[in-house]
């Protein structure tokens, strides 16, 4: 499990991570959350609000076999209780790292891996069309 830590760490540094409950509900209502994770020793009320985000904000759910202080020390905190990973792609690996040491993360990682398809269909040439400026009819 000490590449899940790591990779964790790539995320924050990658800034895709937000840490605490006040910045995941706020990444969950601009829409930009796409994994929530929790500590093993969460809090009953912390993880009744990850439940409610990841609902409201239609991510995945996991929670780490890792406690808040095990987590905190990886992320340059005290503790960390809850936190949002914001890119899908980094939020599939590390869910494919969890599913290679545990078979209770599969669920999980197909979630990840169908939205991560979804969404790469959905896009032309690796650019998706509001990228390019084009509207659904092709028009500029």
């Amino acid at each position: 499990m000490d590449k899940l830590l790591s990779f964790l760490g790539i995320c924050k540094k990658a800034g895709a991570i937000e840490i605490g409950e006040e910045t995941v509900g706020a990444v969950v209502r601009k829409g930009r959350a796409v994994l929530i994770l929790t500590a093993s020793d969460a809090a009953k009320n912390a993880v009744k609000k990850a439940e409610n985000y990841a609902r409201s904000g239609n991510c995945v759910l996991i929670q780490l076999p890792y406690t808040k202080q095990t987590l905190g020390e990886m992320l340059g905190r005290r503790v960390c209780a809850i936190m949002a990973v914001t890119n899908l792609s980094m939020a599939v690996g590390l869910a494919e790292k969890l599913s290679e040491e545990r078979e209770t993360y599969k669920e999980a990682y197909n979630r990840l891996l169908d939205k991560y398809k979804r969404r790469k269909h959905g896009r032309r040439n690796g650019r998706s069309s509001k990228a390019i400026g084009r509207n659904a009819n092709g028009e500029v």
